[in-house]
């Protein structure tokens, strides 16, 4: 029986090994920018555009040509009518706290700080989404235009109804 020999160049372990790491290092750093530059740009996705403190402001203040007192009662009315529970309320001070059901490891918490400026009363509201479930604990402020334009036009539909009384 014959062996077989195959011929083979001596290796130099050293530059051997320096092109396999390096091309495997690169590779991998490579991997990793990609990887982080997507995940960046779907966490950008999903938050949708930002948004400046101002256009929050814009988004979530309402002035009214009511008593401050009928506009406490009516944003109280209708975080009520939305299915929150009222956690504090002071009709002095102008700050609503209320929060809803524990539904499928989600819940909101909604604040509304009501006051008097000159001649108006001035309501500013905030939503946040808190996510639970077992260790994993998330809190995002909602900053969805439609949920406070629909808010608001209760508030303004309140305010109609004990200004007519």
């Amino acid at each position: 029986m014959r062996a077989l020999v195959l011929y083979r160049e001596p290796l130099d372990s050293s530059v051997r090994w320096n092109d396999v790491f390096m091309s495997k290092f690169s590779i991998l750093f490579l991997s990793i920018i990609s990887l982080s530059l997507s995940s960046c740009a779907l966490l950008q996705e999903m938050q949708g555009p930002q948004l400046t403190p101002l256009e929050i402001q814009s988004l979530q203040t309402r002035e009214y040509k009511a008593p401050k007192e009928h506009v406490f009662a009516s944003v109280m009315t209708v975080f009520q009518n939305l299915g929150y529970n009222i956690v504090s309320a002071d009709q002095t001070t102008g700050f609503i706290s209320a929060k809803s059901l524990l539904q499928s490891h989600t819940q909101f918490t909604a604040t509304a700080f009501v006051e008097t400026i000159g001649s108006v009363t001035r309501v500013r509201l905030s939503f946040v989404k808190k996510i639970h479930v077992e260790e994993y604990k998330n809190e995002n402020q909602v900053l969805d235009a439609t949920l406070y334009q629909n808010t608001f036009e209760r508030i303004d539909s309140e305010i109609f109804v004990r200004s007519s009384h």
